[in-house]
């Protein structure tokens, strides 16, 4: 069955993976749990701080992580979000 969409935390969208990478590192320096993901229908990767399958949880974190921390632009995405972009693409191949 198709996969419910979650509720992502953002704080950054990149099309340069490295440029996510380096934004994940350092939300997880600040004491995230930050990973990236590929929004496929954007072309761009999302560095996600917090996820959730309902949109309380999610928007109740995203004001929390515009308050008391530097990423005062978070947002949150509802759908799918690809996994993290380390493995190589069909393409690539």
């Amino acid at each position: 069955h198709a996969q419910s969409p979650s509720y992502y935390v953002v704080v950054g969208a990149f099309q340069v993976e490295q440029n996510a990478a380096r934004l994940a590192g350092k939300a997880n320096q600040e004491g995230f749990t930050a990973r990236y993901l590929r929004n496929e229908a954007k072309g761009l990767f999302y560095v996600v701080v917090f996820q959730s399958e309902k949109s309380k949880p999610a928007f109740a974190e995203v004001m929390r992580i515009r308050t008391e921390t530097s990423f005062s632009d978070a947002w949150v995405f509802k759908g799918e979000l690809g996994e993290q972009a380390d493995q190589p693409r069909p393409e690539e191949q």
